[in-house]
């Protein structure tokens, strides 16, 4: 169980539903790092509340990946994931976004300011996303 920023896991096992996470303890593996541990989010965007997991990745892409998991059919079209998918593409971060659910291949959202050169084109086929605008 991992404890972040005062919050703790509790009852939250929604990352072991990510394949980077598995059945690992949660909170931070395989480079995964919950946001909402971390103190991104109110009470009521907890991942097992929201149905939405959060992740910041610094080094992959300049400016930052905003990793957003929907847990459901759903959860990505909420207000939660909506406003954070907007901040972030609104301030030069990409967002790499996937439901979880029949989703073989997520999507990699443009932030405003920024091109799809040839290094991110590259980065997208590696991780299996597709270009979107953000």
């Amino acid at each position: 169980m991992s404890k972040s920023n005062g919050r703790t896991c509790g009852s939250c096992t929604a990352c072991s539903r990510l394949p980077e996470v598995g059945k690992k303890p949660h909170g931070q593996n395989g480079g995964f790092a919950c946001a909402w541990l971390k103190g991104f989010g109110d009470e009521a965007d907890r991942p097992n509340k929201s149905k939405v997991i959060v992740s910041f990745v610094d080094n992959t892409l300049p400016g930052g990946v905003l990793r957003i998991w929907g847990m459901c059919r759903r959860a990505l079209s909420g207000e939660f994931a909506r406003e954070t998918i907007l901040w972030a593409v609104s301030n030069g971060v990409w967002v790499s976004q996937f439901r979880l659910r029949n989703d073989t291949r997520g999507k990699l959202l443009v932030p405003r300011g920024r091109i799809a050169t040839k290094e991110v084109l590259a980065v997208a086929e590696k991780n299996n996303l597709e270009i979107g605008d953000g």
